[in-house]
């Protein structure tokens, strides 16, 4: 039982508020999918009880955009070693798939997520598979400190962070839900913050080789000068939206073999640059996700750098 207590006052003596125990492991799970700022601030979710080869089944599965995956695992009650010993089997088979294998364990990505999606599984064939553990309840375990010491002493380098929860019946019977996030249990950085930071040095490079690094240097410098938040992964950028920094706007990977693999999220385009999703297909063309020649991924981000500079004139 934490020490936490809340109270309320409204021109009278403060009244403490009362522990609701009737919450069930599913409505935790409905909240924290609802809302995954709960737990870190740049936390996008890609999955939601997604089975793994074994038939074991995810509670969870998040991304951030640093490229780290997290697993959450969550209870309704107490955050005990049997927690950490599941979350840790989950981590475990992930990080064993091969891209195909993880392709079918997510299925077929939200048009908002796709980019985001995509940029991490580029960087997942590259054998770069950073993997996080969220532990998610209401209590946590006197015993888990123990063993999550004695994962440190022994070098685990995989951070593993306790999130609990409380709730409150709060004035008028509106929940009111407490969190506590725990220190990293781990020999890790701040899992809050970001682990590394991508340079726009290789996607360039990679640009030069595929023979658009002039039009990908423009179509970085309208997205910018527009407000939008440009992201690099170690294989592609990501445009992301000036609303929402975790919904994609815009994918962009040039290939080794002269092809630049492009994807776009009309609905998300539409919204931030007050068109209807048919204007942005008819201005940026049908043909998505899809590798293009040079030529043709040239004419895309000429486009894009044009609905973007328009956009700008009207206010859009």
């Amino acid at each position: 039982m934490s020490n936490i207590e809340l109270w309320s006052t409204d021109d009278g003596p403060p009244t403490r508020l009362a522990r609701r125990r009737d919450f069930t492991e599913k409505a935790l799970e409905d909240w924290i999918h609802a809302e995954p700022r709960t737990l870190l601030p740049d936390l996008v979710w890609v999955g939601r009880q997604n089975v793994l080869p074994d038939r074991s089944r995810l509670d969870l599965l998040g991304l951030r955009p640093t490229g780290e995956w997290v697993v959450a695992e969550l209870k309704s009650g107490v955050v005990d070693v049997a927690t950490l010993t599941q979350a840790m089997g989950y981590a475990l088979t992930l990080a064993t798939l091969s891209r195909p294998e993880l392709e079918r364990v997510l299925g077929a990505p939200s048009d908002d997520n796709r980019g985001l999606v995509s940029a991490a599984l580029d960087e997942w064939d590259d054998s770069n598979r950073p993997i996080q553990l969220l532990l998610v309840g209401t209590r946590r375990s006197a015993r888990l400190e123990g063993a999550t010491e004695y994962l440190q002493d022994h070098g685990l380098s995989l951070p593993i962070s306790v999130i609990t929860f409380e709730i409150f019946d709060g004035p008028g019977g509106v929940p009111i839900i407490a969190r506590n996030v725990d220190e990293v249990l781990s020999n890790s950085d701040d899992i809050h913050k970001p682990r590394r930071r991508m340079s726009l040095d290789k996607v360039i490079a990679l640009a030069e080789d595929a023979g658009v690094a002039e039009t990908l240097r423009s179509f970085i410098d309208h997205a910018e000068g527009a407000g939008l938040h440009v992201r690099p992964w170690p294989l592609s950028i990501t445009v992301n939206s000036r609303l929402n920094r975790s919904k994609t706007l815009v994918y962009v990977a040039p290939r080794t073999d002269g092809k630049v693999r492009l994807g776009y999220a009309p609905e998300t385009i539409a919204s931030d640059f007050d068109l209807t999703e048919d204007d942005v297909v008819d201005r940026l063309g049908a043909r998505n996700w899809e590798h293009l020649t040079r030529e043709e991924a040239a004419v895309f981000l000429r486009d894009w750098a044009r609905l973007v500079d328009e956009a700008g004139e009207t206010g859009g």
